[in-house]
């Protein structure tokens, strides 16, 4: 929803959050009781906590006053086919394909995303223009001669616009004073810790995995203490030593405390 509002009408949204699909929520409902009472540690709690930690942010920021987000011109021309599909030009075959897969379900024929918001007319041309973008990145002559009509320097980079998130800067900036009062040469590094770091640094765990070659189940195992769907201790803690590293802490320590907690969690 926030592409699609910069895209077509030019409105910068700051993104507080989300939650995830969690049959907890269900059961909670069912309980009667609060899910943050009822289930604490589940995903959907997990994320409600994280948009009311960015609201107090927010609220209790003693920035000064800033005006209004700029408001960026609707796109009238048609971008160029990384922008319809929200990649960089970097991006390789499989990106191109989970994009295309996305944007289609976007901007489907009777779609909630786009309802009220683009006409049939626009709406064809939209998708025309999706269809366009997937079949000229994936053919690797057509997308070697469509850069070099575009983008004619060679080494010039294809980034997504950067947008401003006051929300998330704001939650930085709390997390991080936090963190200085909490880790010092004797803290017991825990999964919920390496989160929050983690989040001080607006780091998601796929740029992690990206990087470290860590899947995204181990790296969240990590995070949960979710010891039964970790492999092996030997690899266990290459996997801590590798994400400490990331994380700018230090892997010995890190190592020690986490792998000590976990074997203590593992014997009881």
């Amino acid at each position: 929803m926030s592409g699609l509002l910069r895209r077509h009408y030019g409105v910068v949204l700051d993104e507080l959050g989300w939650v995830e699909q969690d049959d907890t929520v269900w059961l909670a409902v069912r309980r009667r009781r609060p899910l943050l009472v009822d289930s604490p540690t589940s995903k959907a709690a997990r994320n409600l906590e994280r948009i009311a930690r960015r609201i107090v942010a927010l609220t209790t920021s003693k920035q000064e006053p800033k005006e209004p987000p700029p408001q960026l011109p609707p796109v009238i021309i048609a971008p160029d086919h990384y922008t319809v599909l929200g990649i960089g030009r970097s991006s390789n075959d499989e990106e191109v394909r989970r994009a295309f897969k996305r944007q289609r379900e976007i901007y489907a024929t009777g779609g909630l995303a786009t309802s009220s918001l683009l006409d049939e007319t626009e709406l064809g041309a939209a998708q025309g223009r999706i269809e366009e973008a997937h079949d000229t990145l994936l053919d690797p002559v057509r997308r070697r001669a469509y850069d070099l009509s575009m983008f004619p320097e060679p080494d010039a980079p294809m980034e997504l616009r950067a947008i401003a998130r006051p929300a998330l800067a704001a939650e930085q900036l709390m997390l991080q004073s936090e963190l200085a009062r909490e880790i010092g040469p004797d803290t017991e590094f825990t999964g919920p810790l390496l989160r929050k770091v983690r989040e001080s640094q607006g780091i998601e765990i796929a740029e992690i995995s990206s990087r470290t070659k860590i899947s995204k189940v181990h790296l969240s195992a990590l995070e949960e203490e979710a010891y039964h769907q970790l492999p092996a201790i030997v690899y266990v803690r290459g996997f801590v030593t590798e994400l400490a590293k990331y994380l700018r802490l230090d892997p010995a320590q890190v190592q020690r405390t986490y792998l000590r907690r976990m074997r203590d969690k593992q014997v009881s």
